[in-house]
């Protein structure tokens, strides 16, 4: 492989580092924008119209996500780079965990309307579902079911 193939492979990598990462930190600011829009004292109409933009806030962000999925299942059998996949799974689990609680946050947030709630809950499962989250699983043995709580 030429030396011009690998910088464009780096390029690749690094654009999808940094997308990944941008989409984390917006999903950051939606969520801590949502839980100071319940904070402030505003109005009925200055709130559900924050709420309506952070609807489209949210069809924009899913927009790049495909955008960037598509990207990249163009792209990635062109652009393999072994030792930079690592990194960007890291910060893929990392956008999984940031879309789970977004999702939870927006959840428990009481939406002027139920149909932009749904819409927005509706918008983060299915990004949620781009990204194999994996569960903490208690370690602690399970109580026996004929043993008394007592005991």
């Amino acid at each position: 492989m030429c030396k011009y193939d690998m910088t464009v492979n780096q390029d690749f990598m690094k654009s999808e580092t940094e997308y990944l990462a941008y989409m984390q930190a917006f999903l950051h600011f939606l969520s801590c924008y949502l839980l100071e829009l319940t904070k402030d004292s505003i109005t009925e109409k200055e709130k559900w119209k924050a709420e309506k933009q952070l609807l489209s806030s949210l069809l924009i962000l899913e927009k790049l996500h495909h955008h960037v999925i598509a990207r990249k299942k163009l792209l990635e059998p062109f652009f393999k780079l072994k030792e930079e996949t690592s990194s960007i799974d890291m910060i893929a689990e990392k956008l999984g965990h940031q879309l789970l609680n977004t999702k939870k946050i927006f959840s428990n947030h009481p939406f002027q309307s139920d149909q932009l709630k749904q819409q927005c809950v509706t918008i983060l499962s299915h990004l949620v579902s781009y990204y194999p989250i994996i569960p903490v699983v208690n370690q602690s043995p399970p109580g026996l079911p004929w043993v008394s709580q007592d005991l």
